[in-house]
């Protein structure tokens, strides 16, 4: 079983109030040290259930990502790549996996949105609410060589998070330093 490898989720506790208030700035901002820039900044931290995002956002085109195996590389040599076709890879934060990844197809240009959580390590008083860090993404196919297709990430600009923060309506929200969006429930 994979999540039994998976490293284990260092926990603190934070409380809710405080984190809202400006704690959200000790949280880590960067989901690698690696040079790909699109794919590092987290862009969101998230204090709700991950089946209530998902319920919210079901309705707007968000689907679940199902999982990929390794078939996902003889996939990624189609010499004709589409949404369809080509699996999006899950991402590791601290040797785990996303906790939710959604994705939304945006026809017809062949791009993805993405919504990709982690958990965060840290439990917000006084319930215990886990607090996942978030990258709300779009994906775009790229192909190289003419031979080998991925999708590769950059961060959402903001008239793409607008939709994101009306179908999240019902959850508190703020955005804070221009690009971090906080929610909580």
């Amino acid at each position: 079983d994979l999540a039994a490898m998976q490293a284990p989720v260092a926990v603190s506790l934070v409380d809710r109030e405080a984190w809202w208030a400006g704690e959200w700035q000790a949280l880590p901002r960067n989901r690698t040290r690696l040079a790909s820039v699109a794919a590092r900044p987290f862009n969101a931290q998230m204090a709700a259930d991950l089946e209530v995002i998902s319920e919210k956002l079901a309705p707007s085109g968000w689907e679940p990502v199902p999982e990929t195996d390794w078939r996902w590389i003889v996939q990624a040599l189609n010499p004709e790549p589409d949404q369809a076709s080509l699996p999006l890879l899950g991402r590791a934060y601290l040797g785990r996996s996303e906790s939710l990844l959604l994705r939304k197809n945006v026809e017809p240009d062949g791009r993805l949105l993405t919504i990709r959580l982690w958990d965060s390590g840290v439990r917000l008083a006084p319930d215990g609410q886990v607090l996942y860090l978030g990258q709300l993404s779009e994906e775009e196919l790229v192909q190289r060589f003419g031979l080998f297709s991925y999708w590769r990430s950059r961060p959402l600009s903001a008239a793409l998070r607008v939709p994101i923060r009306q179908a999240l309506t019902g959850l508190e929200q703020q955005l804070v330093e221009e690009d971090l969006l906080l929610v909580r429930d």
